[in-house]
């Protein structure tokens, strides 16, 4: 938790910041202490549950133009991809290509 403190406190002073990848057991908190992080540090949230979407181009027609047009108005957004262990094999070759676009944005 403290990782995540400190991460959101980097934000706030205006230092950019890699992606951050919170993974645990089922039951943990994870997606809960994503929505408190956002909250606490006015991000909007994006949020995708990874047993939605069977293949990586539905998942690109819905969280490229949310992302890109949240940004043009200047807004923090976070995205929280919870079940993201559950995508099958094939679904993660595209969205290694989905996810690398995203974070270059």
């Amino acid at each position: 938790m403290d990782r995540l403190i400190n991460y959101g406190a980097e934000i706030q002073s205006g230092k950019k910041q890699r992606p951050l990848l919170i993974y645990g057991s089922t039951g943990t908190g994870k997606t809960a202490a994503a929505h408190a992080f956002a909250y606490s540090n006015g991000f909007e949230i994006i949020e995708f549950d990874a047993s939605d979407y069977r293949d990586a181009e539905t998942l690109q027609k819905r969280l490229l133009p949310a992302t890109t047009s949240r940004n043009l108005f200047g807004s923090k957004i976070i995205v929280i991809f919870d079940e993201i262990d559950e995508i099958s094999a094939r679904f993660d070759k595209g969205l290694e290509g989905i996810l690398t676009k995203l974070f270059k944005e």
